[in-house]
């Protein structure tokens, strides 16, 4: 995983009134946690939105630069929050590493190959799990980790335990964590109980009319015995 430089420089002041004023002027407040006490930051909202589209991911390793105020850290992009109607980011929340250390990080996962489920049997890729979390040294983590569905049939899955294990990385989640899977399209699968549906009420219905005719044989007999007596 690459490590960008992110410039920032320490808030001097909290309230929603002063944050407000730094999103105006293009920047938010952020908080890096870690060290002996939160330190108070404010980060440029462009340059982060830039740093986390390279990355691929949403919690990319960033060096934190401070100008000469304070020592450069090194830290993961732990939490972003975001306006709940506009969706502009309005704080973000950050973890000092130590790059000797290992960690744990959720890295997503890339989909590669045709599975044989798609191609001959129409069905429909479910990726269950978009990320993965992994542990490994911050300058090992890697980008992404990819998985290939090309042998994967109509109504099988990969689990966590089928993927192999990185040189650099391991993966924490349990072994039986499904991640992806080959599923019939969403109208068959309704329709496969509505036919069942129809075919168990058309049986009920000939099976009726099987029981309804003997009945209506053995009453003529009746019938007939009844005036042959009146005769005699």
């Amino acid at each position: 995983m690459q490590i960008a430089t992110l410039k920032a420089a320490i808030r001097e002041k909290t309230g929603k009134e002063f944050s407000k004023k730094l999103r105006s002027n293009g920047l938010i407040p952020a908080n890096m946690h870690g060290g002996e006490k939160s330190l108070p930051l404010q980060v440029n909202t462009k340059l982060l939105l830039q740093i986390i589209s390279k990355s691929h991911s949403e919690h990319p390793i960033v060096e934190i630069e401070f100008d000469g105020t304070n020592p450069n850290s090194h830290a993961i992009l732990k939490e972003l929050q975001r306006d709940p109607v506009l969706d502009t980011i309005v704080h973000a929340d950050f973890l000092k590493i130590d790059m000797t250390k290992k960690i744990k990080v959720k890295v997503p996962v890339e989909i590669i190959g045709k599975s044989k489920g798609i191609i001959e049997d129409g069905g429909l890729l479910n990726l269950i799990h978009r990320e993965l979390e992994i542990e490994s040294l911050p300058g090992a983590i890697p980008e992404k980790i990819s998985i290939d569905v090309t042998g994967l049939g109509l109504n099988e899955t990969i689990h966590v335990a089928d993927i192999p294990t990185g040189e650099d990385y391991k993966i924490v989640e349990e072994g039986t964590t499904a991640i992806v899977s080959i599923v019939l399209p969403r109208e068959e699968v309704t329709a496969a109980p509505a036919e069942a549906a129809a075919e168990e009420v058309a049986a009920g219905a000939e099976a009726a009319e099987g029981k309804a005719a003997p009945a209506a044989d053995e009453k003529a007999p009746k019938e007939k015995d009844s005036k042959d007596k009146d005769k005699k």
